[in-house]
């Protein structure tokens, strides 16, 4: 951006390295930040049945949970809409920040819902002593657990210690509201309804995550599938062994329950921080982290010996951190990073893969002898949040809107959230801000075009017999594409790969309320019976055997003229175990996110070699 050029002074990497390189000066050392990993996982795993309950009770439309104790002008006699207006955001803004917490962890969604029927039970025992009671009565084991472990975290944490998550967030109207100006029995059997909610979502998460008998005293990991997930990914990925680590997480709640888990099966050398926990010895927890790169002094005395011996005779080798440690620190004895929840701010995800993302020291780099693979190297891994969770919340959505207006403007350094964002950020600006159609968009000004120009062979189609297989050779028949205007776009060029491309229609989604599939065989799958559900395009390379469903190579493969000739040279039988490849990609990529049921298959509709 021109006037940016002239206002902001960025000292990017390319800024360092043209600046200090030469008269003599070797140039800068700074580590290679490699593609990020996905970690995958379904909330609908990890919360089972209460997931449907607690969609349903934070839903934006229509939610069962009403927060009417942050929105007490609602039921004043005399409206003001202002206030109103405040409110209703405020509302949002809980119900967003519990949603995000729900995707954290239970532990963290657990304790914010604790803290939020506690002052809902204050309210009510201020307001309706009698109904307070009589939910006591009707609710004493939960409402005594909910009590005991709020009772833990307030031991756990320093007085006047700031919450990072969620300050003054939950905090709500402290006065006693005036029956004169309030309508008293609406508000208060509101919150009483709310409250019967939240025990109930509590009482479930209870018997979900914690063991049979001892619901809400003993923890049953296990259960925690994401956790899980964690746990295989720091036992089994070669990265991973005996190494550094820094595993990231929004929430103090989160980050204690990790370390504790981590702590508990096995790991070694593990220390949390957060804003609560440490804070008097954060100065020593990092340096015993990265010694070396925190220039642990020799000399100054500790507990009988230098602290250099100290921080190397009590290692800390994964450290679990909220975004107290995201800023400002320099980590670089690690270069491995774990981010179990993602923050709303692109720019504390960059903060995060900063600490380690940094300048090194090649004599500091010589004593840490790194293994050959991790060398100048920084590797990150991401939880994104599962499908089911981006309909409530669109964070990636949101996040992927955040990282390409950053990337236009001053420009992001690899990628923030998966290995195709600098491409995917730039193509949504262009499709969305520029006014490009995108690959779908003119895919379906395509399809409107081939009815109009052919609609005898268009009203044939749904009679054809599915699994029907075609060929043509790579490039064949592609022809110009246009767009709404009829301009030719020039950006879209033909796959020419050999290989396989195969078109299926994924199970449907029956019973839209639970979210469950249909376990139908292919032979006995009836659109008309079982409704149609959505179809997806694969390609897979003949070469490589890479296999993609993106359009602009599915379509650019198979995209031809009506009079392209057909051309097959390798057939249906030599080609039906590539084709098990993609079927076996679909059940461990789509299939898997949503939970199909063991057994249901995608219905293949054509396929077409490309040779």
């Amino acid at each position: 951006d021109a006037l940016l050029n002239k206002l902001v002074i960025q000292r990017s990497r390319k800024y360092v390295k043209q600046s200090e390189t030469g008269n003599g000066n070797t140039s800068p050392l700074f580590p290679e930040r490699q593609l990020p990993h996905v970690i995958k996982y379904s909330l609908k795993t990890v919360y089972e049945s209460i997931y449907s309950d607690i969609k349903e009770a934070f839903d934006k439309d229509a939610p069962f949970l009403t927060l009417a104790i942050y929105n007490p002008v609602a039921y004043k006699k005399e409206p003001d809409q202002d206030q109103q207006h405040y409110q209703g955001l405020l509302i949002g803004l809980i119900r967003t920040l519990l949603l995000k917490r729900l995707e954290s962890s239970y532990k963290a969604f657990e304790a914010s819902v604790e803290d939020l029927l506690a002052k809902m039970a204050d309210f009510l025992k201020d307001h309706a002593p009698e109904k307070y009671e009589a939910w006591t009565m009707t609710n004493t084991r939960w409402w005594r657990l909910v009590q005991e472990h709020i009772a833990e975290r307030l031991e756990q944490d320093e007085p006047e210690t700031e919450n990072e998550e969620e300050e003054g967030l939950f905090d709500s109207t402290k006065d006693t509201l005036s029956p004169e100006e309030y309508d008293l029995e609406q508000l208060c059997s509101d919150v009483l309804e709310d409250m019967e909610q939240l025990t109930s979502i509590l009482s479930k998460i209870y018997r979900r995550f914690y063991r049979k008998g001892k619901e809400g005293e003993e923890e049953d990991p296990e259960k925690d599938t994401k956790l899980q997930q964690l746990h295989k990914t720091l036992q089994n990925d070669e990265l991973l062994q005996n190494q550094k680590i820094i595993i990231f997480s929004e929430f103090r709640n989160t980050a204690r329950y990790l370390a504790e888990y981590l702590k508990d099966a096995g790991f070694e050398n593990i220390e949390q921080v957060d804003s609560g926990r440490n804070v008097k010895n954060r100065e020593l927890v990092i340096k015993r982290f990265a010694p070396f790169y925190n220039q642990v002094s020799e000399t100054k005395d500790l507990l009988g010996q230098s602290e250099l011996s100290y921080c190397l005779d009590n290692p800390i080798d994964i450290l679990v951190s909220t975004d107290v440690l995201s800023e400002g620190l320099n980590l670089q004895d690690a270069c491995l990073i774990i981010n179990y929840d993602l923050h709303w701010n692109p720019v504390r995800l960059m903060q995060r893969i900063g600490r380690v993302d940094r300048r090194l020291n090649p004599d500091i780099e010589e004593l840490l002898d790194r293994p050959e693979h991790l060398k100048g190297k920084v590797y990150f891994w991401n939880f994104l949040p599962p499908a089911e969770m981006e309909e409530l919340l669109h964070l990636k959505q949101k996040l992927d809107g955040k990282i390409m207006r950053i990337n236009r403007t001053l420009g992001i350094e690899g990628a923030l959230l998966s290995p195709d964002d600098p491409d995917m950020a730039m193509k949504l600006f262009n499709e969305r801000y520029e006014g490009r159609e995108t690959v779908e968009e003119l895919m379906r000004l395509e399809r409107q075009r081939i009815e109009a120009e052919h609609p005898n062979l268009w009203q044939e189609l749904p009679d054809l017999p599915r699994r029907l297989f075609s060929g043509k050779q790579v490039g064949a028949g592609f022809g110009p594409i246009f767009n709404q205007r009829d301009q030719e776009i020039d950006r879209i060029e033909p796959y020419n790969r050999p290989g396989l491309f195969c078109c299926y229609r994924m199970p449907p989604v029956i019973d839209k309320a639970a979210e469950t599939l249909m376990d139908v065989k292919q032979e006995e799958y009836d659109p008309a019976t079982h409704g149609l559900g959505e179809v997806r395009w694969y390609f897979r390379d003949g070469e490589t055997g890479e296999i993609t469903e993106v359009p602009e190579k599915t379509w650019a493969a198979v995209r031809c003229v009506i009079d392209t000739p057909r051309t097959v040279k390798t057939g249906v039988t030599d080609l039906a175990a590539a084709r098990k490849d993609i079927e076996k990609h679909i059940k461990n990529t789509f299939l898997k996110q949503i939970q199909a049921p063991i057994g249901t298959k995608p219905i293949l509709l054509a396929w077409m070699e490309l040779n």
